[in-house]
């Protein structure tokens, strides 16, 4: 029969299995490392040890009937592909196993570990003094383009933009650039998501100001700014639906430490020294 290296419960993990995760996982380690005897052996210790934690989770997942919804398994089937299997050494079957597993353990997570985190207001309050600056939104405009590739059409659109108002459909009329469909918006941008020679335009145009003619690597430009969003920090109240979830996700490792103890505790684990 095969070779078993490890128990968990009545459940066997094979000699084979730890191979090919060894073979799999091996190559993120340093030759150095595996390359010694003892380097080796650490490292299939965690593989092994990584392999029970699964089991343990996945059979405490189908204790309490949790089954992958029609649309995750139809979205694993659509995953999976000679590319996905490729460098594995693992079979069709044996990756769709394996990835639903994984799903079924982060479902079990999400029904048993999660729910039960809930965060303290003195730990959101704290949060949210520490992290302000990063909880907010930053300056924002809304800005529209019209881009061509020669400097004298940008030249012609602009005069024609001095007598008429109507950005948008002149952009879509003349505009080279394949936001024109969209009257040459380019929505609500905050610094940083631009091309710098853009941002250093949009930001500086007052509302409703159509710019001069700016030339960059991608062609000519004119930009109008039709809106114009301030910074805005959120309240404590504001923040604290998204606090929550950042604390729960924070503490997720360590509940979920705490709670794989219990399993271990609750299920007789052998391993077989090799």
């Amino acid at each position: 029969g095969k070779e078993v290296i490890a128990r968990v419960g009545a459940h066997p993990i094979l000699t084979e299995d730890l191979q090919k995760e060894f073979e799999r996982e091996g190559k993120i380690y340093d030759a150095e490392v595996l390359n010694s005897s003892e380097g080796e052996k650490i490292v299939r210790r965690r593989i092994l040890n990584r392999l029970i934690e699964e089991d343990l989770l996945t059979q405490e997942a189908n204790k309490r009937g949790i089954v992958l919804s029609p649309a995750d398994e139809r979205r694993l089937i659509d995953l999976v592909s000679e590319w996905a299997l490729e460098g594995t050494g693992l079979t069709r079957d044996e990756w769709l196993t394996r990835q639903r597993n994984k799903r079924k353990i982060d479902l079990l997570i999400d029904q048993e570990i999660t729910p039960k985190i809930v965060p303290t207001v003195a730990e959101i309050r704290n949060y949210y003094q520490k992290h302000q600056k990063d909880l907010g939104q930053p300056e924002k405009v809304r800005c529209r383009q019209i881009t061509t590739s020669k400097r004298e059409k940008a030249e012609k659109v602009l005069a024609l933009l001095r007598q008429e108002e109507n950005f948008a459909a002149i952009a879509q009329k003349f505009s080279e650039s394949p936001d024109r469909e969209q009257g040459g918006d380019l929505g609500f941008v905050a610094r940083g998501d631009l091309p710098p020679v853009f941002e250093g335009a949009c930001f500086k145009l007052p509302v409703g100001q159509t710019s001069k003619v700016v030339s960059s690597e991608y062609g000519f430009h004119l930009f109008k700014v039709s809106e114009r969003r301030p910074p805005h920090t959120p309240s404590l109240k504001e923040a604290t639906p998204q606090i929550v979830q950042l604390l729960k996700e924070e503490k997720k490792g360590e509940a979920l430490r705490v709670w794989l103890d219990s399993l271990h505790k609750g299920t007789k684990i052998v391993i077989y020294e090799d």
